[in-house]
């Protein structure tokens, strides 16, 4: 290991959440808008994915909560009085691994941007 690195054990722990996002949203950056802009969910919160199926209008998205936060936006997500769920988000999948969620929602690993 090297010299600064955190061993994995003593990382924050989190949860990554496989979402399902009305058509109403049209990419990636009107999305984390209102993630970042929502009361309801953790600032801490991540957006990682997020992808448009053309043939459907549905858009999928995968975020990363962190482990504390999770239950209480678990709670949210099942409120229909929410904000979220009123604006057409809806959870699918959650795991504690990525590549699970992302094979859940059929989604590929987006090339790396450099």
């Amino acid at each position: 290991m090297s010299s600064g690195s955190v061993p994995k054990s003593k990382r924050g722990k989190h949860r990554w959440v496989g979402l399902e996002v009305s058509g109403v949203v049209q990419d990636r950056k009107e999305f984390k808008h209102m993630i970042e802009s929502s009361d309801e969910i953790p600032s801490t919160c991540r957006v990682y994915d997020f992808s448009r199926n053309e043939g459907t209008g549905k858009n999928l998205a995968i975020i990363r909560i962190p482990l504390q936060d999770y239950n209480s936006f678990r709670e949210i997500l099942g409120d229909d009085n929410s904000v979220l769920v009123k604006s057409g988000i809806k959870s699918i999948t959650s795991s504690g691994k990525i590549k699970l969620v992302r094979e859940r929602l059929n989604l590929k690993r987006p090339k790396r941007k450099r």
